[in-house]
């Protein structure tokens, strides 16, 4: 893979190593560089007295130095990479130093996750899981009622009267989603709160009707949730918050293929300072599946490796019962050069597709769109995605961004990849003849 300085940036979420990064890469403090095409190595001194040994593995960007860091990747390895992709002259095909063998072999036989389970303790843990659900149920449904009445009051008496009551209400049902421990629940409450008077004029009130008809269904049917069938409950149950834990996950059967991370998303998680989510979306050459991953990072150390969007890799993923199959785990994942080609499609593909997923499951938040041959357009300050038809779908985009996109493709039509989340196409990766590019981060380079 020809990595760019965008993608290498992207590989840290940390504004301060990105900078720190920066001055390392203008390559005064590397020594004694090297490469075998598919690692690379050096040494950067740091402010004591001996330098510090850098590995970096060229197909997913892990790295390994052994500074006293923990973030991940390092400055020092972050940087070391930047220089490498700034002067690869440099960087001769040499014997690789003793201190940086052994992590090379053990990244070349892959890490694969393994987990040995009875079906007896199996079973076990099964019915413990469902009897403690089946308690947090209880808890959650002690108040329902009172939720379900305040709903059909704002249908009754009218949006415009409960708008000042809507933040009282919204901490009141917060403290009931806490004690239930379902805070999936609590999330759509704070989103409906959030909808009150944002936008111009009467903008708002479309948004907040559909997420407060939406919230009203699936309180109704939290009433009676046990009538319905298993993967349609279980996917309920991880909306309101009650999860599915990554070790009874990860038995489950596997789908083995080469994986193209398609595109990534980082983000601060509201109320919880230093807590960053990441949402990264796979698409699979033989299968034609996509499975969106989601970890966390406190402080911005993530604590699985997967590459920058573009790269690939062979291994095996799982996904999480329910009646949609999207959120999945990586269960085992080997580098590979192979190149994958995503099959990209026009608006009606896609939005069949997505119509199928939302009638199997009502409050889909993201679906992943692939698109072919668009354009980018706007209309005062909304921006639009076009095809060859004229047909136009509505693009959730900063202006600045959307320069971006235009200095890109020089206007010229270009496949995409990106979320559809609230009536908007969210871009996040542009694939053009030449490259890939991301374009969801905070900063865009120059």
């Amino acid at each position: 893979m020809n990595w760019t300085l965008q993608q290498i940036l992207s590989l840290s979420a940390i504004p301060a190593t990105q900078s720190n990064a920066q001055k390392i890469a203008k390559g005064t403090t590397l020594s004694n560089l090297g490469t075998d095409e598919s690692f690379l190595w050096g040494e950067c001194q740091g402010s004591g007295s001996s330098a510090y040994f850098i590995t970096i593995d060229l197909s997913d960007g892990a790295a390994k130095c052994n500074c006293p860091a923990r973030q991940f990747p390092c400055k020092h390895a972050l940087g070391l990479f930047l220089y490498f992709a700034a002067s690869p002259h440099v960087f001769h095909k040499v014997t690789p130093p003793s201190w940086a063998t052994a992590w090379m072999e053990k990244r070349k036989k892959g890490t694969p996750v393994i987990s040995v389970v009875t079906p007896e303790i199996q079973e076990q843990k099964t019915v413990r899981k469902e009897e403690l659900e089946d308690k947090k149920m209880e808890t959650l449904k002690k108040d329902l009622d009172d939720a379900i009445l305040w709903v059909e009051d704002i249908i009754r008496s009218g949006i415009a009267s409960q708008e000042s009551r809507m933040y009282e209400f919204a901490e009141a049902q917060k403290v009931w989603m806490s004690n239930a421990k379902a805070e999936g629940l609590r999330a759509l409450i704070d989103e409906i709160a959030r909808t009150v008077g944002d936008g111009e004029g009467t903008e708002w009130l479309q948004k907040f009707l559909l997420k407060s008809g939406e919230l009203y269904f699936l309180f109704k049917l939290l009433k009676n949730i046990e009538a319905a069938q298993e993967p349609f409950r279980k996917s309920v149950k991880q909306l309101i918050g009650f999860y599915e834990q990554r070790k009874d996950v990860l038995p489950l059967p596997a789908i083995k293929d080469i994986w193209m991370i398609m595109g990534s998303i980082q983000e601060e998680v509201e109320d919880k300072h230093n807590l960053l989510i990441r949402k990264i979306w796979l698409y699979g050459k033989k299968t034609g599946e996509r499975a969106l991953i989601t970890d966390f990072a406190f402080n911005g150390v993530f604590t699985e490796q997967y590459g920058p969007t573009g790269s690939c890799f062979e291994g095996e993923i799982v996904y999480y019962p329910g009646i949609v199959r999207q959120r999945a785990l990586v269960k085992t994942q080997i580098r590979t050069i192979e190149k994958v080609s995503p099959v990209f499609m026009g608006f009606e593909e896609n939005f069949r597709r997505h119509a199928q997923e939302i009638s199997a499951f009502p409050w889909l938040k993201q679906f992943p769109f692939l698109l072919s041959e668009m354009k980018i357009g706007n209309s005062g300050k909304q921006w639009f995605l076009t095809d060859s038809q004229m047909k136009a779908i509505p693009m959730k985009i900063s202006r600045e961004k959307a320069m971006y996109i235009l200095v890109l493709t020089g206007n010229q039509s270009f496949n995409v990849f990106g979320e559809w989340l609230d009536n908007q196409f969210l871009p996040l990766t542009i694939f053009t003849h030449e490259s890939i590019f991301p374009v969801n981060q905070k900063k865009i380079p120059v």
